[in-house]
């Protein structure tokens, strides 16, 4: 398993993930979201989610880690970084 972490601060935006489908397995990338160290409950199941930092209850410019787990085989890419940026 891999992961791609996004560091950075809560600026009041979600993250936004393109997310392979891995034909062997059936399923997609996405094996699970970790925000600030806690897993999260967010919907990963298809091409194209939403990390939803909002429901998280971070106030306006504190520090968020994301770490997004997936499979070895595929890959994601976060699409809007930069709503985490300082």
């Amino acid at each position: 398993m891999q992961s791609v972490t996004v560091e950075g601060h809560y600026h009041g935006r979600n993250l936004h993930v393109q997310n392979s489908f891995n034909a062997a397995q059936a399923r997609f990338c996405t094996t699970e979201i970790v925000v600030n160290g806690e897993v999260t409950n967010d919907p990963f199941d298809s091409s194209l989610y939403e990390i939803d930092l909002k429901a998280r209850n971070l106030r306006p410019g504190d520090a968020v880690t994301v770490r997004i787990y997936h499979m070895d085989e595929c890959g994601i890419r976060v699409l809007n970084p930069e709503v985490l940026a300082p």
